[in-house]
């Protein structure tokens, strides 16, 4: 009776929206079991990176010269990672279904998954015995992070430590859920459509899979939500001190993230000038320059080399050819089809007719709406 009463406070918007941000996170919860491991994006790659920082700063083991393996590899042993990464591989069937799309992982009937005992008894060590180590190399905000978890776990077996980081990469995806809500909110929606175009973010397969992996695109995605909200607001109620930090704090965390939340920089910048030559919504010089010395500040932070990005280090010849190379292979209609399937989420490792060709439905479902 209590808790009927209690809930009849909360207004009923409010407790749709923790709905929506309960069910996303459970259902990732649910999907960062339910996919085998390493078969994220990268996802093999960057928790070989998290690990490896998680190594103790003295390592006293000895270390074997290897080239790197090939990234076409099929076999996790031919890949520079820890021995336990390898182990737990190898135990758990990752070379049968490495990128395969449609293929199907052979589940245990019992309570226990395969040879779960064996990597339960961490027989292997964390450690990494490679002089070169495939990772991926510099500062990271998101490793800092997930390295932190990786170290606070330590005395747990792989399992617990690499599904703990899938869990935290659920909470960073619900994180973003709420910031689409704000954005939703903020550009004058109704709560009704804000709340609708929530649910549809929320229940986006891709978006949901993404986000029970890890990868540090986990935490950049949010960043880009915060910097939309940033300039949603400041297109409503002006470029206030707040609103520039929501997007210089964007662009700053981005930067120690991945190298490409640069591209922030074209819009934020794109907005203070705006503000700047809009008569009815002037902004103080001085608060002008200061964002724009703050933008200098995060920038040189960043130790970001900005010449790689120029396009034409070679000769016009050799950067049309490579060009040319690229799209002859990208933009084909089996790349556009896979896309499209890719996009809405693969689940090709379940043996079932509905897992295989659901895509299908959509693009039936989308060819119908398209007409009207």
């Amino acid at each position: 009776m209590n808790l009927k009463f209690g809930l009849e406070k909360i207004p009923k918007p409010t407790i749709i929206l923790i709905l929506i941000l309960t069910i996303f996170f459970l259902k990732g919860a649910f999907l960062t079991a339910l996919f085998p491991l390493f078969t994220g994006q990268d996802e093999a790659r960057h928790y070989s990176s998290l690990q490896y920082r998680a190594e103790p700063k003295e390592k006293n083991w000895g270390k074997t010269d290897r080239p790197l393996g090939s990234i076409t590899s099929l076999n996790i042993a031919d890949y520079n990672f820890s021995a336990e990464m390898i182990g737990v591989g190898e135990s758990s069937d990752y070379n049968v279904f490495r990128h395969q799309l449609y293929n199907t992982v052979n589940f245990s009937d019992g309570y226990y998954g395969k040879n779960e005992k064996e990597i339960n008894s961490q027989k292997w060590k964390p450690y990494n015995y490679f002089r070169q180590p495939d990772i991926v190399a510099g500062n990271n905000l998101y490793y800092s992070i997930a390295t932190f978890w990786e170290r606070l776990l330590s005395g747990s077996d792989m399992l617990v430590r690499f599904f703990f980081n899938r869990i935290f990469s659920t909470f960073l995806g619900t994180l973003g859920i709420f910031l689409a809500y704000l954005i939703f909110k903020n550009i004058e929606l109704k709560e009704k459509e804000s709340l609708i175009l929530t649910a549809i973010v929320a229940f986006q397969p891709k978006y949901s899979m993404y986000f029970a992996n890890i990868n540090y695109d986990v935490l950049l995605i949010p960043l880009f939500f915060l910097f939309t909200l940033g300039a949603v607001l400041s297109l409503k109620n002006g470029l206030s001190w707040k609103n520039g930090t929501i997007m210089l704090l964007s662009i700053g965390l981005g930067f120690f993230t991945k190298p490409t939340a640069l591209i922030l920089v074209a819009p934020f910048l794109g907005l203070i000038f705006y503000f700047f030559y809009k008569k009815n919504k002037n902004i103080n010089i001085k608060t002008f320059l200061s964002m724009i010395a703050v933008l200098i500040f995060i920038v040189y932070l960043s130790n970001y080399n900005f010449f790689s990005l120029l396009p034409f280090k070679n000769n016009l010849t050799e950067t049309f050819q490579s060009l040319e190379n690229y799209f002859s292979k990208s933009l084909t209609l089996g790349r556009f089809a896979l896309s499209s399937r890719t996009y809405w989420g693969s689940l090709g490792w379940f043996d079932g007719f509905v897992e295989k060709n659901f895509t299908d439905f959509v693009w039936t479902i989308q060819t119908l709406s398209a007409f009207g």
